[in-house]
């Protein structure tokens, strides 16, 4: 799982996205992925 996330991370860093492991012993995975500011849009929004 580990080297997985390091490649995820790896990928993400060239946008410019963070990627984070948040979640607690025992309670599952959680990952928050943080993206640089204006670097996004929702889709479907043409305004």
């Amino acid at each position: 799982m580990m080297r997985s996330l390091i490649f995820v991370r790896e990928i993400l860093d060239i946008t410019g996205i963070t990627i984070t492991e948040t979640g607690e012993l025992g309670q599952g995975a959680r990952f928050e992925m943080v993206e640089p500011k204006g670097m996004w849009r929702m889709a479907g929004n043409d305004t």
